[in-house]
């Protein structure tokens, strides 16, 4: 019985240490078919796996990503939303899935998701920026404001935090205001020629 008890055990490890070593070896390959540009097999790679584990979060997350590269968005969505269902709490899925969005230029669900990662964390600099970026195409520009004079306090020199600030007073008829951050990207960047224009249409 002993004897019988301790085989099951050394099995049990066996089983464990090949069954990991599987997983890697899957996930390693699928790596690699990534590195080499090609989405398809980079997904075919992780089909076994995914058959087993249906309800991975890493998994999803992964497939999620690697359909958004194959440009195949529905696949993504598909996984990326079923991570978030896995892991409530999860802003990177999120933030994941806000690239997939905008890509889309789906606007008004960028907008929705943005406020989930802000609420979850409110100096989440890609949340609040892709978040002013959806409340500019929706022209609700005074909550677009808002959020860029917030981030622009923690990120004096951004310049995508400058030029989105300067659409969003821009947008909102505020002229002097959006002059004031075209004219901050101005010196950041001298040869932005968006910024150039803008600065000599709003200095008249």
């Amino acid at each position: 019985m002993k004897k019988t008890l301790v085989c099951f055990f050394f099995f049990l490890i066996s089983s464990s240490n090949l069954f990991a070593n599987n997983i890697a070896a899957s996930y390693q390959a699928s790596f690699v078919s990534e590195a080499a540009g090609n989405y398809a097999q980079a997904i075919s790679d992780l089909k076994g796996l995914y058959q087993k584990y249906p309800l991975g979060y890493t998994l999803n997350y992964r497939l999620g990503w690697l359909f958004y590269k194959n440009k195949a968005y529905a696949n993504s969505e598909y996984h990326y939303k079923r991570a978030i269902k896995v892991s409530p709490e999860s802003i990177e899925a999120r933030l994941s899935y806000e690239s997939l969005l905008m890509a889309q230029l789906k606007w008004e669900e960028l907008e929705e998701i943005s406020a989930v990662i802000v609420q979850k964390d409110r100096y989440s600099y890609l949340g609040n920026l892709r978040y002013m970026i959806a409340l500019i195409k929706r022209q609700k520009f005074p909550e677009a404001i808002k959020i860029g004079v917030k981030m622009s306090k923690l990120y004096p020199t951004d310049m995508d935090y400058l030029f989105y600030t300067a659409a969003a007073y821009e947008g909102n008829n505020e002229k002097k205001q959006a002059l004031k951050y075209y004219q901050a990207l101005l010196i950041l960047s001298p040869i932005n020629q968006v910024a150039q224009s803008k600065v000599a249409l709003l200095s008249n």
